[in-house]
């Protein structure tokens, strides 16, 4: 028979636990003592017939302290009104309960003082001493239950001082974070834009003093190239900037109602430069807006065809999108290259790395693995089904 592990029950709270046994125990002793009789030097005086009456009073008395802690005022209330006969031994735990458990002062304080009456028996003929002891036996427990419910008030005010400072400083070190990411963004516009746009505007000079086509053409899609970077800068500085904001931005803002991923731009511009491409999209977008999925499969994209132009130029390259209810799928497979790369664009290794991260951040899957013909294929799924807190972690990733 297999081990079935079987949840743990609900066990009881130590306080009740607490409170039972010391009313049992309270109870049962001053029944105990009440049937026994007054003690004195000569010993015991147990009464000849039995005072059922007393121990009852007496028991039900010790019994009432289960709820000395749930409802210190009745607890108190019901144990005074049975020693209006007879003093009880519940009187110094109730007087205790009043203490430290009271909600309301002045009914608590009334209380001790029917329960002090009733336990010193002024109008009885008593010696001092006794009158002070049994004073005592009542006073002690009151002022000690006071005690503890300020010092319990006290730690209660420091801890909930101590959840406030941390809560603060969890908000100063956000408030950090934030201005620290606004520097970042202010340094990287002042930065990078600027060598992108002298960049811009030299390509756009050589395009206008250029005599052959080849070279006005060159530096126009240079110049281009430069102008879609700058876009895209200035929406990752936007992230930046602000990171909490969860509006759309690039692609899945430019139409209201869920969109598909758009590669036409992406797919021209490698065509331009001489890659033939073959793109093929199927199935109906879903019915959701998913803004990061799309810009996801479109980073997808680009990634992989960035890569063909490193590493396999003249090779023949298939983008395939497929829409789905549950998520966007892509491939984008490439031929072995046709020669060797003109140009040694270095081989960082880290586009891929953080592609894959950035999917499986949405709860997808990518694949980049050579072909047995030495081409290169990248498959990736999307899922659309995403909260938009995973939305604005992705975009702070990107960022």
């Amino acid at each position: 028979m297999p081990n079935v592990r079987r949840p743990p029950a609900a066990s009881i709270p130590r306080a009740v636990v607490f409170d039972v046994l010391l009313a049992a125990s309270v109870a049962a002793l001053s029944g105990l003592l009440r049937a026994l009789g007054p003690l004195d030097a000569d010993g015991w005086h147990t009464p000849s017939d039995v005072p059922w009456w007393g121990i009852l009073v007496q028991v039900a008395a010790g019994l009432a302290l289960v709820l000395r802690r749930r409802r210190p005022l009745v607890s108190a209330g019901v144990v005074f009104a049975l020693s209006l006969g007879w003093p009880v031994l519940a009187g110094p735990f109730s007087a205790y309960a009043l203490g430290a458990y009271a909600p309301t002062r002045r009914a608590g304080w009334a209380l001790a003082a029917g329960l002090a009456l009733t336990t010193c028996e002024p109008w009885r003929t008593q010696s001092g001493s006794d009158l002070v002891v049994e004073f005592i036996a009542i006073g002690t427990p009151l002022l000690l239950g006071m005690y503890l419910a300020s010092r319990r008030g006290l730690l209660l005010a420091l801890a909930e001082r101590a959840e406030r400072v941390e809560r603060e400083q969890v908000e100063r070190d956000r408030q950090a974070r934030a201005e620290e990411r606004r520097r970042l963004a202010g340094e990287m516009h002042d930065m990078i834009t600027h060598r992108v746009s002298l960049m811009v505007l030299q390509a756009g000079a050589l395009r206008t003093i250029a005599e052959r086509d080849n070279v006005r053409s060159a530096a126009e899609e240079l110049r281009l190239t430069g102008c879609q970077a700058l876009a895209e800068l200035r929406e990752l500085v936007a992230v930046l900037r602000d990171p909490d904001d969860p509006s759309p931005t690039g692609a899945s803002a430019r139409g209201g109602g869920p969109t598909g991923v758009d590669v036409v731009d992406l797919i021209a511009d490698s065509r331009a430069a001489g890659v033939p491409i073959e793109l093929t999209v199927s199935g109906t977008p879903a019915a959701v807006d998913a803004p990061a999925a799309v810009r996801t499969v479109r980073r997808v994209v680009q990634e992989a065809l960035t890569n063909v132009h490193k590493h396999a130029p003249g090779a023949h390259v298939a983008v395939s999108i497929r829409h789905a209810a549950e998520g966007i799928g892509v491939t984008v497979a490439n031929t072995a290259g046709a020669r060797p790369p003109d140009v040694d664009l270095g081989t960082g290794g880290t586009g891929l790395l953080g592609l894959r991260e950035r999917v499986e951040l949405l709860g997808g899957r990518l694949h980049a693995n050579p072909d047995d013909a030495g081409g290169f294929v990248v498959d990736a799924h999307v899922p659309i089904d995403v909260t938009p807190t995973i939305h604005r972690d992705l975009d702070e990733g990107a960022a």
